[in-house]
């Protein structure tokens, strides 16, 4: 009865099967010439003609369908590449600040340096540490908005001078307080000079890690 009426339907395929096994059956290659021609399925009469007219050439001595065309060497400075050029000098500052900052820390204050103990370097990197965190959260977005990128980049690689300038200017500062510390034999300390420039380096360091 009712089932008699209904049709029965063909098993499912997926539609990349059925779009292969219509190419195979619309695919035709001459040999002769070298000529090479594709006729898709339900491609239009005036497609057919003009694929016929002008077949596909292929000529294996000819450079140009071998190999593809030399690119100038302009095209590889793409976007990514000059990100990448804009972005290592200040992380090269960057990371000889922070590895040479707890050198000259820990030096003794014989050789120039400013002979703090360990656990003084661990307080002063974490508030370091602690400034910078602040101050890329706050002060950061607005310098974006004043400035723009290309300048706050600008000011950060030039922050980098006076930075490294103020290692060799506070072992100056240290040389001649041990100097007169010899005279008066009194334990030098921390002076107030080491700590104005001691500020206004680690000052410096928040602009250099932007």
């Amino acid at each position: 009865g009712l089932s008699q009426n209904v049709p029965v339907l063909p098993p499912l395929r997926y539609p990349c099967d059925v779009l292969l096994s219509r190419v195979d059956r619309h695919l035709h290659v001459s040999q002769g010439d070298e000529h090479h021609r594709l006729l898709l399925p339900h491609s239009p009469p005036s497609l057919a003609l003009a694929v016929s007219a002008n077949p596909l050439k292929l000529d294996p001595s000819s450079p140009s369908t071998l190999t593809p065309p030399s690119q100038p060497l302009c095209s590889l400075l793409t976007r990514p590449l000059l990100s990448i050029s804009a972005y290592a000098p200040l992380s090269l500052l960057d990371i000889a600040y922070n590895a040479l900052q707890p050198v000259f820390y820990s030096t003794p204050r014989a050789l120039g340096g400013l002979g703090l103990e360990p656990h003084a370097i661990g307080n002063a990197l974490a508030v370091l540490g602690l400034s910078n965190g602040v101050f890329q959260a706050f002060c950061f977005p607005r310098m974006i908005k004043a400035w723009g990128v290309r300048k706050t980049y600008l000011v950060g690689i030039a922050s980098a001078a006076p930075v490294f300038v103020c290692f060799p200017a506070m072992s100056a500062v240290v040389r001649m307080e041990e100097r007169a510390a010899l005279q008066t034999r009194e334990e030098p300390a921390l002076s107030a000079p080491l700590l104005v420039m001691l500020a206004f380096q680690l000052l410096l360091t928040l602009l250099l890690n932007t």
